[in-house]
């Protein structure tokens, strides 16, 4: 790892394709009332009502295709980057508002020509197909490692349905990075047993 100069373990599918993916994510509840409170004096700056077409504003700030991005790692000095499926779920509308599958991480890797490092998902709520999942992206397409964010779906991080997780990845010797915190959605901080807000938008 020596001749790697930096990773941004962040990096989300919409830097490079961002439609359809960036505007499904902005949909979401959470995203709606990030954007018009915590983010809103960005959309400001950049000449944008908050509410209005939020997702092409912040799309405009993205790279927008792997070249793109290729150009300006060059530029920062950055060797690898990771992005992974972003099994991220909306916990007020019960729902996963973004899929990336794994034939989509797959062309993005060829692309770059292996510059980005493809990582799976888990959605707690489908362990089945989520291990089944997990397993064929490793042996198949090549993932080498799991983003997980459990509060999302209002639970813990020693949450019974985290285990086969943390098992799988083990049987796969592979490593799980899970995001215990969030981006200031509206989301509770330590699983269910917190109440949310309910506010309409």
């Amino acid at each position: 790892m020596n001749d790697i100069k930096a990773i941004d373990i962040q990096n989300r599918i919409f830097s490079v394709r961002p439609e359809p993916y960036q505007k499904q994510m902005l949909e979401t509840y959470e995203s709606k009332i990030l954007w018009q409170t915590t983010f809103k004096g960005r959309l400001i700056s950049m000449g944008v009502e908050p509410g209005k077409d939020d997702w092409k504003a912040i799309v405009s700030s993205h790279p927008g295709s792997v070249p793109e991005m290729l150009e300006e790692m060059d530029k920062v000095g950055v060797d690898l980057i990771f992005i992974d499926q972003f099994k991220l779920w909306s916990y007020h509308e019960h729902r996963m508002p973004v899929i990336v599958t794994l034939e989509t991480l797959d062309e993005l890797v060829k692309e770059s020509g292996g510059r980005i490092v493809p990582g799976g998902g888990y959605n707690p709520f489908k362990i089945k197909e989520s291990l089944e999942e997990l397993e064929i992206g490793v042996k198949n397409y090549g993932l080498k490692y799991v983003w997980a964010h459990p509060i999302t779906y209002g639970i813990n991080l020693d949450d019974r349905r985290n285990y086969p997780l943390y098992a799988k990845c083990l049987e796969l010797d592979i490593p799980v990075t899970v995001q215990a915190g969030h981006s200031a959605e509206v989301i509770p901080c330590e699983g269910e047993d917190h109440i949310i807000w309910t506010k309409s938008l």
